[in-house]
């Protein structure tokens, strides 16, 4: 709900260039929601992943911009696991981000790593995204 008194929330900064997959397109991030406590509606997901493949959300602190598996790593390490999934039939995935007391405050960098047997080094990665959580 809107309150006068809050300062505004830093929008989420989708950021860096996705590898381009075996499919021949780029598996970019989508995002919607807000990272705002009570809330809680913010989701990370992607259209163009590898129909089947599983993959790893994972986040860090901070961005960089590394070469990595014929990408870029855009999260500066250490990486948490964030979740592991499985992309539906069309390649495609949405996943929520729980929006906890604990995070406000913080800023996240979150990327997908995926399986891409097609690909040279066999593995996929989405550009990432920015995300500060907030009261």
């Amino acid at each position: 709900p809107f309150d006068p008194t809050r300062p505004p929330c830093p929008p989420t900064v989708i950021y860096g260039t996705a590898k381009t997959t075996s499919l021949g397109v780029p598996a970019d991030l989508v995002v919607t929601g807000r990272a705002i406590v009570g809330i809680d509606d913010l989701t990370i997901g992607t259209g163009n992943g590898i129909p089947n493949a599983r993959g790893i959300l994972f986040s860090g602190g901070s961005a960089t911009s590394a070469p990595f598996f014929g990408g870029t790593l855009l999260v500066l390490r250490p990486l948490h696991r964030e979740r592991m999934f499985t992309f539906d039939f069309l390649g495609g995935i949405v996943m929520p981000i729980p929006v906890t007391p604990q995070l406000v405050g913080r800023t996240r960098h979150y990327q997908i790593w995926f399986q891409d047997p097609g690909d040279a080094f066999g593995v996929g990665l989405t550009n990432a995204v920015r995300v500060t959580f907030c009261p």
